[in-house]
């Protein structure tokens, strides 16, 4: 029988380690996407005295993570909270890495449709997706590669087999597990 044996482990270490080291880097993730996207939106504004090609670099660069809903989806199914969406360890757990948004595959299309369209909305929204994605290679030192949609399609969009830092913390996270819950 499954039994819960409370917070803390029998060496005081946090049941939610690792969601908390997500939440942290939460704030960092969001506070450099907002900086890079607002300078981008920025020169963009100050180039053209657009306020929606400002806007579509804002959205673009911070709404971009909208598709990491997907990768929580498939973890928790469609019932997830915004506590799930934000602890961002469903990669962990769910052992899936797909995030289709975030790939240069994407922000080349967009910047060849604006190149033969000549639509400068077609050039703000890559150039704040790329500012984005170079961003998460920063914050996150991911390998260029990651972020190449087809590379994780390669791998079966393994995330163990795409970093595998996310296996030493799927490691971490087991082993925490088992020492919180006793079976009987």
């Amino acid at each position: 029988m499954l039994k819960y044996t409370g917070f803390r482990s029998r060496k005081g270490i946090s049941m939610w380690k690792l969601r908390k080291k997500y939440i942290d880097n939460l704030y960092v993730d969001l506070g450099s996407h907002v900086i890079v996207t607002l300078a981008i939106g920025v020169f963009f504004y100050a180039e053209t005295r657009s306020f929606s090609l400002f806007m579509v670099c804002v959205l673009g660069g911070i709404f971009i993570d909208l598709d990491h809903i997907y990768d929580c989806v498939k973890y928790h199914g469609r019932g997830f909270t915004l506590k799930d969406f934000f602890a961002g360890n469903y990669y962990i757990r769910g052992c899936k890495l797909y995030i289709p948004a975030h790939s240069w595959e994407l922000v080349t299309l967009l910047f060849i449709a604006g190149c033969l369209s000549g639509r400068l909305w077609l050039f703000a929204l890559p150039a704040s997706m790329g500012g984005h994605l170079i961003v998460d290679h920063l914050v996150h030192w991911k390998r260029p590669y990651q972020y190449f949609l087809a590379f994780r399609w390669k791998f079966g969009f393994d995330a163990f087999l795409l970093d595998p830092t996310f296996a030493l913390e799927r490691e971490e996270y087991l082993r925490e597990r088992r020492e919180h819950y006793n079976y009987y």
